[in-house]
This record gives structure tokens, sequence and C-alpha cells, in this order.
């Protein structure tokens, strides 16, 4: 691209001449069948370049994306007059609200993330602007559903400014959402708090240009209206071997009153409607009376005073910001059940799992309790990866198979300062004497995607604080 001046001296008494590197050139787009939500136009406000620029559009292909995939668009510039394009961003802003329903506002944060599109930082720029626009850019094979690749040269800035002839231009962009973006959040209701509380955590994106006339210093700077969009939670689908067969991501063993017990669990990352599928086997069936389950969800709102903590310590019902979302039948061990994983399968989940990469580190372990009875006297201690091997498939005399199913709707897993959603597996083993209790993490994702790693969630440890684990062990529970 030429940056030779935009304008020419003239004979005295003619009128300047302009040349122009024209760019970004594009047909009078048609753009009566895009949804409402997918575009922001703006016109008649621009100020002193009102004879200038006719309007601006900012329009996304994507009204949804993942933590780390890539927002696609179109910023079209509709001129009357010649234009120099001198920077073009493109924002995003994340707004974190609470709001109870005694009209207390316990907090609104917002955090606005600029992506550069066009800059004329010398520094900064590196990519030659495009003649003529085509839905065909580079810009557009990115996935709003993957994690991008930061080195395509398709994220890199264009070089500014841009000479703009009078007519229609279009410049594409991909905006890289970063990868530890938390999710989109809408929740309203009673959550372990005596009035309507109201949490919203969302994201708006917008424009913001810098223009002047082409012999002019002097710059406009115009910013479009916000267009809505949602972040996805998401997580890696089921593993599988490569004939297809499932590969379990849990399957660790454990002693129960001098008896080796085994724990399988199919996957740990689930979508609504999911079945969850959970397998004991053990040695000794003898003396075990039944087996049963629930899928727990426990909100964490410091704002409001609603507490994951403290309110665990009682063993007499669920506190209220303790919501149970399903729980399975009683179900009694059966003498030689199927195994229902290959031995492959199982030495693969071994393999996998043993490595960091593949889940965030709360994923990795999970705690037992043992809880008697008669008192409250409880062990705990944590379970390792490759220990199912302390219960070969010869020696796993008798089985049970517990399903319990994710509800449609369900509020997706959030680790927010604000908002804490953790779920869990709660299963329960009624012995004789005691009650041996597990507490399973899990989590609840909108979209899946292939070796997508959950960067939002963190590499905390919080949910293994004892109080996650002190929940009411056997008896019936009702949750407001």
């Amino acid at each position: 691209m030429s940056n030779a001046p935009v304008t020419h001296a003239a004979p005295t008494g003619t009128k300047t001449t302009y040349s122009f590197n024209d760019h970004f050139i594009i047909k009078k787009p048609d753009l009566s069948e895009i949804p409402e939500q997918k575009l922001a136009i703006l016109s008649n406000q621009f100020g002193e370049l009102s004879d200038s620029v006719e309007r601006v559009i900012i329009r996304i292909f994507d009204s949804a994306v993942v933590p780390g995939g890539a927002l696609r668009g179109v910023v079209y510039i509709c001129l009357k007059e010649p234009i120099k394009l001198n920077t073009l961003t493109v924002t995003t802003e994340m707004i974190t609200k609470t709001i109870s329903s005694d009209e207390k506002q316990d907090m609104e944060k917002r955090i606005p993330i600029s992506y550069t599109v066009l800059t004329d930082d010398p520094s900064l720029g590196k990519r030659m602007p495009i003649r003529k626009f085509t839905c065909q850019e580079p810009e557009f094979i990115q996935s709003p559903v993957k994690e991008v690749n930061l080195s395509d040269p398709c994220f890199s800035p264009f070089i500014g400014p841009v000479q703009l002839a009078p007519g229609d231009h279009a410049i594409p962009f991909a905006f890289p959402l970063e990868s530890d973006a938390h999710p989109s959040i809408l929740l309203k209701g009673k959550v372990g708090f005596k009035h309507e509380v109201e949490i919203i955590h969302r994201y708006y994106v917008y424009a913001s240009m810098r223009l002047s006339r082409p012999d002019e210093n002097n710059s406009v700077t115009i910013s479009t209206d916000n267009l809505n969009i949602k972040v996805l939670s998401c997580g890696p689908p089921n593993y599988t071997l490569s004939n297809g067969e499932r590969i379990p991501a849990i399957m660790k063993t454990f002693t129960m009153e001098n008896r080796q017990m085994l724990i399988q669990v199919e996957n740990l990352i689930f979508q609504e409607a999911d079945d969850i599928n959970i397998y004991l086997f053990t040695d000794e069936p003898a003396g075990i009376r039944y087996v049963e389950a629930y899928l727990l969800r426990i909100f964490h709102i410091p704002g409001l005073k609603v507490s994951d903590t403290k309110a665990l310590h009682k063993l007499k019902k669920y506190p209220p910001n303790v919501f149970i979302d399903g729980r399975t039948e009683k179900v009694t061990f059966t003498e030689n059940l199927p195994l229902p994983y290959s031995e492959a399968a199982e030495t693969e989940s071994g393999r996998l799992f043993s490595n960091s990469q593949y889940l965030p580190s709360h994923y990795r372990d999970f705690r037992v309790s043992c809880e008697s009875l008669n008192s409250t006297e409880q062990s705990q201690r944590t379970l390792h990866c490759d220990s199912y091997k302390d219960l070969p498939r010869d020696a796993r005399k008798a089985g049970c198979h517990l399903t319990l199913n994710v509800p449609i709707n369900s509020v997706p897993q959030s680790c927010l300062e604000s908002l804490k959603i953790t779920y869990y597996i709660r299963v329960l083993i009624h012995g004789k004497r005691k009650v041996m209790a597990y507490s399973l993490p899990i989590s609840v994702v909108e979209q899946r995607s292939k070796d997508y790693k959950m960067r939002y969630l963190g590499e905390g440890n919080h949910i293994y604080d004892p109080e996650y684990l002190k929940l009411k062990r056997d008896s019936k529970c009702s949750v407001s």
C-alpha cells in the first residue's frame, strides 16, 4: 500500500483534487434478512463529519461464542465523501451485576476488552488492507466454538491509515475471546436468600473508529451501539477408543469395612438432559444394604452473604443454598453384574486421566467420607487415579448401576468471584453400621468441543474444602 499524501498541490484558483488508495470495497450490502440482534446501525450521529459519513454498521455472524473462540463480524462504512480511516477497534464489555428484590444493588462491574482491527501505529500494523471484501476472508474460517490459534495472520491488525472513497466499505474482524473469559450467566430466584435475587454476567460488543477528512489532521471518534453476545460454557466430549468404545473418566478404588470397592463414572462434564451413569463394584457384597445417589447444586454468593461453607456443617437437612436436582432409587448389588467397560478402555482411562492436560486440577481427585450411623465421627481421604488395579476385573463379584439425569435448562457451572455454582454427584453406600459418602464434582456446560480446555474454571481447589463434604448423608431432605 502506498502512503503518498492524499492531497496534491493545485494551481492557484483551482479546486484541490484527491487521489485515494481505496480499500475494503464492497457492493452496497443487503441487510434486510439479517436478524436484528446481529446488527447495529448508526446514522446521523457523526458530528462535523455528518456531510461525509452516511452510516456505520457493526454486524456479527455469531451471537454465541465459547471462551477462547472467535467472534466473527464485519464493520460496514457507507460514505458520501472521501474519508481517512485511522483506527478501528472492536470492544467486548463484560458486565456483572447482582441485585436483590429489596432494591439493594450489591455490585455492578464493567470490564472492557478491546481488539485492534486497523491501526495507524506502524509498530502494531502487520497486515496489508484488502482491496475488495469477500465472504471468503480468513476471518470467517475461524470457529466460534473452538479455541483459536492466535498466530494466525487474520488476528493481526491491518496497516492504517486507509483512504476510503465515497461508497460502501466492509472491514472483516475475528475477535479472539480470551480463553479465561467466564461464560454468560443469568440467574433469578431465591437462592439461599430471603429475597429474590438476580445475578447477571453478560457481554456486549461494539466498534469504535477514528475518522478524519483526507486533508485534515483533526479526527472524530465514532462508536456503534452495543450488540449482545452470549459466551457459552464449554467442555470436551466424552473420551472414546478409536473404535468408538466408551472410556470411563473416573475409576478409583477404596475400602469399606474390609471390602474392596470400585467406582466408575463415564464422564465428569455434562450438558442438560444427559444421563450420569455411575457403576459400583465390590469383592464382597455381603453387608451392603443399598446404594443411592444425588445430584446437588450449591450456590455461593458472597455479596449477599449466601455461603457455601458454614451452612454445610448442618447435618439435619440441606441448607437453602443446596438444591437437589436429581436422585436415584435405592439400588442393591447384583452378583456378576456385566462390566460396562472393556479392559482396553479401563487401561486407556488410567493413562488419560493421570495426565493433567485433560481436566482442570479440581477434577483430578475426589473425596471419600466414612460416616458412622451412630456418631458424627468422620474420616476423609483422597482417591488416586490408577487405583482401580486394586480390584481386578475377575475380583468384581457384584455391582450396581445408578443413573441420574441433568435437568433441562440447568444453569451452567459458575466460578465467578460474585457467584459460584458447583455441581456434585453425591453417592451414598449404606452398610450395616456405616454409610460411605462420596462427593464427586462435575461440570454442567452448554457446548462440547473436541480437545477443549476449560481454562475459564481456573486451577483452584476451593471445592475440596471440607465444608463441601459435610452434607447430610442418608436422610431424605427437601429444598425450598
